[in-house]
């Protein structure tokens, strides 16, 4: 068994698999490596070989129960590991809660979130072996917990500069790691996945493992929001609060599907809180220039 522990915006998450999960080797999960502290969140991950799978398959009753826990689309419902006995005893003890457990079925694995014991469960069968080193696995299995910590996980980079954090928004190759790479003086949080926490009436960054640059130890109040574009020439946009909650809500979506209601309510919640507390921006720029000037007089 293979076990680390990470802490990351002050929540202490515990991964347990039976595999080695070579990403988490790398040194930008290194640095949020910890030892000795009681854990928030345990993140499991289970092989189950074929030789294993001796039940045979779920009833009809059985099936409506667990259908109505599936959030994956039906071709999961399939799925090979409902006929393991392990499988099988870990979602009788958890069927009960409807508002507090959601099931991911694929072909070749199987993912309990419990959100009432803060618990993730990954059962897969050996030909999934690959995504041990893939190293995008794993922000989702973090970000669907944090709503417990009044927080949430953004598509971003966040860059501290002056005591407050600037916050980058955009999807994949939106320039998020050209604009904090352009930075002339501050602190990288992350390069591409960013957690803000709600701590008394600041809205903290920290950083997290997902990116190219990352940073353990900082954090700072979020000072302002710039949504990215790429274009010839630098300019700041006024952007309305509702605007870019729109485009925040849409663009996290992946990391709220397997919520239950209440959660998903607190998830937007603070993300209207971030929204409506910074000052929002369209930030349209170069490739090789930012307005440093122009971003910490927005943030003031």
């Amino acid at each position: 068994m293979f076990v680390f522990s990470h802490r990351i915006a002050r929540v202490t998450f515990r991964t347990e698999s039976d595999i080695q999960l070579s990403f988490l080797m790398a040194t930008r999960f290194q640095r949020f490596l910890v030892n000795d502290l009681e854990p928030d969140v345990y993140l499991r991950y289970r092989v189950i070989f074929p030789d294993s799978l001796t039940l045979p398959p779920p009833s009809e009753k059985e099936m409506e129960c667990i259908i109505r826990f599936t959030y994956f689309p039906p071709n999961g419902l399939q799925c090979p590991l409902l006929r393991s006995p392990i499988v099988r005893a870990r979602l009788e003890h958890r069927l009960n809660w409807p508002d507090q457990v959601a099931l991911e079925l694929r072909p070749s694995s199987l993912t309990v979130f419990d959100f009432a014991s803060r618990e993730l469960e990954v059962f897969f069968t050996p030909d999934m072996y690959w995504f041990a080193d893939d190293p995008r696995a794993g922000p989702i299995t973090f970000a669907v917990f944090l709503g417990a910590f009044t927080a949430t996980m953004v598509h971003g980079a966040g860059l501290i500069r002056n005591g407050v954090t600037a916050l980058f928004l955009a999807p994949d190759g939106g320039g998020k790691t050209t604009a904090v790479g352009l930075s002339t003086a501050g602190t990288i949080l992350c390069d591409d996945q960013i957690v803000i926490r709600k701590e008394s009436n600041s809205l903290m960054a920290y950083g997290t493992p997902w990116g190219l640059t990352t940073n353990s130890s900082q954090t700072a109040r979020v000072g302002g929001i710039f949504l990215l574009e790429k274009a010839e020439q630098f300019e700041l946009i006024p952007l309305e609060p509702e605007r870019a909650l729109e485009y925040s809500w849409n663009e996290h979506l992946a990391y709220r599907v397997p919520l239950p209601k209440r959660l998903r309510s607190q998830a937007f919640d603070i993300l209207y809180d971030i929204c409506y507390q910074a000052p929002c921006y369209r930030m349209r720029f170069p490739k090789d220039y930012v307005d440093w000037d122009a971003i910490d007089a927005a943030m003031r």
